[in-house]
């Protein structure tokens, strides 16, 4: 209930300090516009939340691609067959790549990565 009710904060911000100028944060310095359009994207179906048009001025990047996995150890497998096929492919081995999973996912991740060629940060 405590995150409900910071969200519910934020939200009455303009009704409880009536004249308070709101600076909306929306300048991304880290992700690509690919990035941006697919978190945009997802972020527009929350009903509950204040508008935001997220812009970078990076590049576009590379799409967005978007899979599925039924448990942690197939995700991990898959991700780390990613990157070695990208090594194969004469991709630096400092390769970075970045995925979207319930932290408690990411320790599995962690695990299989570690055994695999791909480094971890």
């Amino acid at each position: 209930m405590a995150a409900r009710s910071e969200v519910d904060n934020i939200l009455r911000f303009d009704h409880d300090f009536p004249g308070a100028k709101v600076i909306r944060l929306e300048r991304n310095y880290r992700s690509t516009g690919h990035i941006l359009a697919a978190a945009s994207h997802l972020i527009a179906h929350n009903e509950g939340r204040l508008g935001k048009t997220l812009r970078t001025e990076d590049v576009d990047g590379e799409k967005v691609t978007v899979t599925g996995s039924w448990d942690s150890e197939e995700e991990a497998r898959a991700i780390g067959e990613e990157i070695e096929e990208l090594q194969r492919a004469g991709h630096s081995s400092t390769i970075s790549r970045s995925w979207c999973a319930p932290h408690s996912r990411c320790a599995n991740s962690k695990t299989v990565l570690s055994r695999s060629a791909c480094p971890i940060a």
